[in-house]
This record gives structure tokens, sequence and C-alpha cells, in this order.
């Protein structure tokens, strides 16, 4: 009997055998090892045995990885039995041909349900017929620049571009494909990101909320939703070569933000529909915390440290993926990355390489000793400033939710988790003398390896013991990372001075650059989450950090720089994309294991909500004249 769907699909993916010998006879993916694992299965008549048997019905991934590696490992023989007699199979480009279907073929495009094409009137007045949500065509007249409402109409009109539902084969055959069954329609990132995406999702939601589809974005949490009832937590991505980790945890704000903006629309209805969707998916953000505050899944640690001269503990949580082998989605890459090692350190580099993925950040300098060798990482080694922050939020909505829904006990329970989290913030990651929130180090490794016998990072002793802040050392130095300052993003009244010092230190940082937030002052890496890069979801977090602690000018000036540079850029290129250059104003990001993406669903997402925030002070007329000039020099 075959197993699960997950263990089948996990199985198959997680298989060394079959990925090196997928890509050791063919170069079909030399350009991207994600093209193989997004290859949906055919149907059962264009998967006979190509040396004439017949299964007599479609193949399963698991039966495909034992066909494939029958036929063609480095171990198979020619048919006179000879080991040295050359091999007479078939080329595996024509088998993978019959075999599999495009790289995302098992998504179908499809049109958002709430969403309505916006266009702007000769008269250059904004046409509203088709807009059944007020949001929008709000938003729209406040906007005094006539090139910022068209641009922020034009963003409207992409999400049908993003927007997919999977195919009818993924629901009647799951065991053909490695994309994970949703119940709703979803959104993409863009390009090579052919599923929905974890941490992209908030900020995409935030443009969707912008753009009055509220319906999309509840469909899109339900998505996530799903996850966690199925496998326990929202895995990475909607694939399942992602099972093995998750990303920042950010559904408790999604659904947060979707109450809010139904409570400001005044719809009493809507309202309602929001309040029983939270209270379903209250007991699921529970698990989900659970999940990302395991100790027996080595993510959470105590830390003992003295503070006015009381010896406390304090509880943190790190990254740690559930992956000793390399990812399926990037197998060459993640083999040429240990070529260099020792064999008995290959696993642990693979675990640290999947696991700077399941930080968002895959990758930076931050995580590696050696900022120019992946195989250096340490992010297992490290307490994330960001990622506290985004769990103490996490913390903070729950207990909101069970406000809301009269749960006064678990109120209690997440209000008090959510205020001990802030003050460890406090307490163990900030940095007086530079005066941010810095990540910390832990020189003593809390878990007991020895024990972490399932490649999964459980220990049988139930997890990490203490780590004390003498075994700890701040992430300082020259480079500075612009991850120190989103805990600015979570409210905390008992910070003191702490966050007026903060916003005076970015100022001098060095990452408040032309084009919006620099990712790190880190200008000898050649990593994507450094320097010259600048990212939509770290400008977000910060600009709303700064608004929580009233500094709405630095706010609105970081605001305006990123949108420009994203309006410049999609000037020349008729794109949004994945990342920018912001040192120079239009030129897009570079670096990374992959080529720059386009689409794309965080970017448009944090420039409506950039555009709805500050919108009646923006004014991209420069935009326009510069690159008028720069034209004309050319």
């Amino acid at each position: 009997m075959e197993g699960s769907r997950e263990e089948d699909a996990l199985g198959y993916l997680d298989d060394r055998e079959l990925l090196d010998c997928v890509h050791g006879n063919t170069t079909l993916f030399r350009n991207d090892s994600k093209d193989f694992v997004d290859m949906p299965m055919k149907r059962c008549a264009e998967t006979r045995d190509r040396r004439g048997g017949d299964e007599g019905g479609a193949l399963s991934l698991r039966k495909a990885r034992e066909r494939i590696v029958r036929q063609y490992s480095s171990s198979s023989s020619g048919s006179s039995g000879d080991p040295q007699a050359p091999v007479t199979q078939p080329s595996l480009d024509a088998t993978i041909s019959d075999m599999f279907g495009h790289p995302g073929s098992d998504l179908v495009s499809a049109i958002p349900v709430d969403w309505r094409p916006v266009s702007l009137g000769g008269s250059g007045d904004l046409n509203e017929g088709d807009i059944d949500d007020g949001t929008f065509a709000a938003t729209l007249r406040r906007l005094k620049c006539s090139h910022v409402k068209q641009w922020a109409i034009e963003l409207h009109n992409l999400w049908p571009k993003l927007c997919r539902k999977v195919s009818a084969d993924v629901l009647q055959n799951p065991s053909h494909h490695t994309l994970l069954p949703m119940p709703h329609e979803l959104f993409i990132p863009g390009d090579r990101f052919r599923e929905q995406y974890y941490w992209d999702s908030y900020f995409v939601a935030k443009g969707l909320l912008v753009s009055g589809m509220v319906d999309s974005c509840i469909g899109m949490a339900r998505n996530l939703l799903h996850c966690i009832s199925r496998y326990g937590f929202v895995p990475n991505g909607t694939r399942s070569y992602y099972l093995r980790r998750t990303q920042p945890p950010l559904l408790s704000q999604i659904l947060i933000d979707l109450l809010h903006h139904q409570h400001k629309q005044r719809n009493d209805a809507r309202h309602q529909e929001v309040l029983s969707l939270l209270s379903d998916a209250l007991p699921r953000l529970v698990e989900e915390h659970h999940f990302v505050t395991s100790k027996a899944r080595n993510r959470s640690v105590k830390v003992k440290a003295s503070v006015d001269n009381v010896v406390r503990e304090f509880d943190l949580v790190r990254y740690y993926a559930a992956s000793r082998c390399p990812r399926p989605e990037a197998h060459l890459e993640d083999m040429a990355t240990v070529a260099q090692l020792p064999p008995q350190d290959s696993m642990r580099a693979w675990r640290e390489i999947a696991t700077m993925a399941e930080s968002g950040w895959d990758f930076s300098s931050r995580w590696l000793r050696d900022p120019l060798d992946l195989g250096s990482a340490r992010i297992t080694d490290m307490l994330p400033s960001d990622l506290n922050a985004i769990v103490a939020k996490m913390e903070a909505n729950i207990a909101e939710m069970a406000s809301l829904v009269g749960d006064s006990a678990l109120e209690r329970e997440y209000h008090e988790l959510s205020l001990a989290r802030r003050e460890a913030i406090d307490c163990i990651l900030w940095d007086e003398e530079s005066s941010r929130w810095n990540d910390v180090i832990m020189q003593y490794r809390p878990e007991v390896s020895e024990n972490d016998t399932d490649g999964g990072g459980h220990n049988a002793d139930g997890g990490p013991g203490f780590v004390s802040m003498e075994d700890c050392t701040s992430l300082g130095g020259d480079n500075v990372y612009a991850s120190s300052w989103v805990p600015l993003w979570v409210p905390t009244p008992a910070r003191g001075d702490r966050a007026r010092k903060a916003i005076e230190s970015l100022k001098k940082s060095g990452l408040v650059m032309q084009g919006g937030i620099v990712t790190s002052t880190n200008q000898g890496s050649s990593h994507q989450w450094d320097h010259p890069n600048a990212w939509a979801p770290l400008q977000y977090m910060i600009v709303e950090g700064l608004m929580h602690h009233g500094d709405h000018d630095l706010a609105r000036d970081i605001a305006s720089r990123f949108l420009k540079n994203a309006f410049t850029a999609y000037r020349v290129t008729g794109q949004m994309h994945e990342k920018y250059n912001a040192v120079y104003i239009g030129e897009i990001g570079k670096g990374g294991e992959y080529e720059p993406q386009t689409g794309f669903g965080w970017t448009n997402g944090v420039c409506l909500a950039f555009i709805d925030m500050f919108g009646d002070t923006l004014d991209f007329s420069e935009c326009i004249t510069a690159q008028a000039e720069g034209q004309q020099h050319q």
C-alpha cells in the first residue's frame, strides 16, 4: 500500500538518488532545478513503460521515481549484463517529456472573484461603474498627482495576472503533483514562483485590501488556515517540497488587518463574516504558535541573563528547518555548495541552507560566518530580532482575537506571552551601543545533536535547554541589517526611549538611500538580501513601525523613495519587480541564485498600501522629468 500523499511526495523529493539521476543525465534543468519538481505527472496513456510494459494506471510520483532510477541511475548496466557495456536506455529528456507535463501546468489562470477593472475616462476622471467596494475609489480620489493615480490603477489591474487556482487533476489525483491542493484561489509572486508563498501573502493582502478585494483576501487566508489544519503549520509555499520548513508567521496579521479594514468600512454584514472567520481561525493560530515556538522542534530557546542584578530567563525563538538534504527545488545549487565540505558537514550545511530559506532572507551575509560562502551558514545558532518581533505580534493578535470571541483565559495567556517576548526582545536583543535590536549569536548550541536522528531537528530529550548570555554575542560589527529595526513594527508601551534612539540610529545607519531602505550595508556580498537591494517587505514593516512610534515624516520619506524607485523601473521595463536597487532610482535588484523575477505580488501590494497611506502628498512629476532628461542624454 502506498503511503500518505505527503509521505509519497516527500519520499520522492527527498530522494538524493532520483535527483542526482535526473540532474546528472539531462541538462533540461541546468538553469533552474525548480522546473523539474514543479512538473506534474501525465495521465496513464502517456506514462507507459518505454520498454513495452504498462502498469495499467497512472503513475504516482513514487512509481515515476522507481522507473527513472531503474533506467537511468549510474548503477544501471547495458542489456548484456556487462557493467562496462554501453547503456541502451532511451534519452532521459524523452522519458521526462513522456512522464511529466510542463512546470506549473498544474495551475490554471483565474480572474479574482471580486476584481473589477478600473480605468480613467478621457477627461482623467475615474470610471467607477464596475467598482463594488468604495475602498479603491476613495483612495484614487485622494491622489493629486495624475501619474500616481494612473500607476495605482495599473497596479490594481495586475491582480488577474497573478491569480491562479489549482487544476482539477490536483484535486482528483494528488499523487501526480507536488502542488498542494488549495480550496480557494491563490496569488503567486510571479515568474518561477508558481505557488502561494507564506510571508508573501501578507504583503499581497495589504494591496488586495486597498483594491477592495476582501473576498480574495479571505480566500488567501483560508488557504493558509487549510495548511495548518492539514499539516500542522503553514509551509514555506504550497508545494510538497516545502513541507519541511515554514516562513515568518504572518497569518494572524492578515486576519487582524481584515478585521480592521471591515471595521473602517462600517459594513456590518462583512464585519460579522470576518468575526466568524476569526473564531474559526483561532484554534489553528494557536496550533501554529505551538509549532513556531516548539522546544521539541528546536525552535524555542531559553536565555539566562542578569537584569538589574537579578538572573532571569527569557524565551526567544529561532528559525530551524526540519531538513538535512539538498532542497529539491535547488538540488544542483545545494550540491555545489557542499562540494568542498567534508562529507560529515554536508547535512548540517543543507539544514542551514533550508533554514535560511525559511527566514525569507535567502540568502544574506547576515547568516554567514564567511559572507562569500553559503557553506558557512550559522542561522540555527542565531536568535533573530525580526522573527521574535513577528512572533510577539502574532501573540498579541491571538490575544485580540480571543477577546473578540469572548475567550478571556486565552486572551490573558497570549497577552502575557506577547508582553514577555517584547520584554525579552528589549532585554536580550537590544544593543545600547548601536541603538538597535541586533540578532544574537549563540556560541553554545543548546540542542543535543546526538539525539537528532530523524533528520528533522527533533530531539529525544524534548528540545533545547538553556543558553546563557555569557555564551552569546550580538551581531554587530561594520555591517548593518535592516532587520534590526523590524521590532519597531510591534508597539511596546514599556519600551521607554529605545524607540526614539532606534529611529535616530536608523537615520545615521547608512540604510536610507535614494531608492528606499537598503537591506544591508555589506557591499562585498553577492547575496540578494544584502546591498544594494531594497525589498518591499522590509520597507513596509519599517515604515509602519515608524508610524506606530510617531515619526510620520521619516515614514513618508522612505515610502516615497521606494515608490519612486518602483515607479521609475515600471516606466522603463513595463514590469513590477521582486527587488530594486536602492542606490540608483529605477534599477532592478541583483544577486542571488536565480534570475531577477517580475510580477510581483508583494511589491504590488506594498506599493498600493503606500499609495493608500501617503498618496495625497505623492508627486511623481520629477520622475517623469528625470527619465526624459536621461533619454535625451543617451
